[in-house]
């Protein structure tokens, strides 16, 4: 009987030397790396430093979200931060990729709150949470106290 499963050459993958123990895995490459904001990391810290309101204006897929809270904490080490998102996948989501960028678990140094969930410690310095979250808290206290800068992403979709 004959089988009608075809011979595949590449299923006979064979080594002719061993495998080198002191070989490592490739790093891993931060997919953030070499984005268009990098350049500008300076000029922004400054800017925030040096005014009151800063406005940042950057191509789709520049790195404005993904890079500017981490900016932020590293050039202001005793700020609170606080950066909205639209909506809250938007803000839980970010949050967790900022933290793990960073090496941090998410509720450390980097957190979010949303209407009905949170995950933040007195360690978290850096805060995305929802527009709707911030309004709230500016209702009861309208200078925002609680913050040092606060961060409005993606205003235009307000």
């Amino acid at each position: 009987m004959q089988s009608t499963h075809e011979h595949n050459p590449a299923d006979d993958v064979t080594s002719e030397r061993p495998l080198d123990p002191t070989m490592h895995a490739p790093q891993r490459r931060d997919p953030t790396a070499g984005l268009p904001i990098e350049e500008y990391r300076d000029e922004i810290v400054e800017r925030v430093r040096a005014n009151a309101s800063t406005v940042l204006i950057g191509e789709t897929g520049s790195g404005k979200t993904t890079k500017v809270g981490g900016y932020l904490l590293d050039a202001f080490p005793d700020a609170n931060i606080c950066i909205t998102q639209p909506r809250t996948l938007a803000a839980t989501a970010v949050a967790k990729y900022v933290a793990s960028q960073r090496g941090e678990r998410i509720g450390g140094e980097v957190g979010y709150a949303t209407r009905f969930e949170k995950a933040q410690s007195n360690e978290t310095r850096l805060n995305f949470s929802t527009d709707g979250l911030l309004l709230a808290k500016f209702r009861s206290d309208p200078l925002l106290s609680e913050y040092d800068i606060v961060v409005v992403d993606e205003a235009h979709e307000r």
